[in-house]
């Protein structure tokens, strides 16, 4: 099996807790690589699928919508911002507490930007 060597270093570096890692070399939205700011679709959907390093800003429960300011998103090509986004599924919301950084996993739909994974 071959090992690419940045992923290696960004791991140890990353497991040593001593080094600021732009967002687009953090672990967010797989569970083995470097995924962050890379588009892939859900084919079952034919959705995309974007993630993003945030920190959780304001959640607004009634409304069903938390603001997250993050880092920026290559595969959309969006620069760090505050942004609100749609959560649909309740159960997100206990991840989402306001000072929190997460990643977050989001799409696109007719509505709006949606949360659908919150790590």
């Amino acid at each position: 099996m071959k090992t690419d060597t940045t992923t290696v270093v960004m791991a140890v570096l990353l497991s040593a807790g001593t080094v600021d890692v732009p967002a687009e070399e953090l672990p967010c939205g797989g569970t083995a690589g470097i995924q962050l700011g890379k588009e892939h679709r859900d084919a079952s959907r034919s959705i995309s699928v974007h993630h993003a390093v945030a920190v959780v800003h304001a959640v607004n429960k009634d409304n069903g919508t938390v603001s997250v300011v993050h880092e920026p998103v290559r595969s959309l090509n969006w620069p760090a911002m505050t942004k609100t986004f749609v959560v649909e599924d309740r159960k997100l919301f206990d991840s989402l507490v306001s000072g929190k950084k997460v990643c977050i996993e989001f799409e696109k739909r007719r509505t709006g930007y949606f949360i659908t994974a919150v790590r």
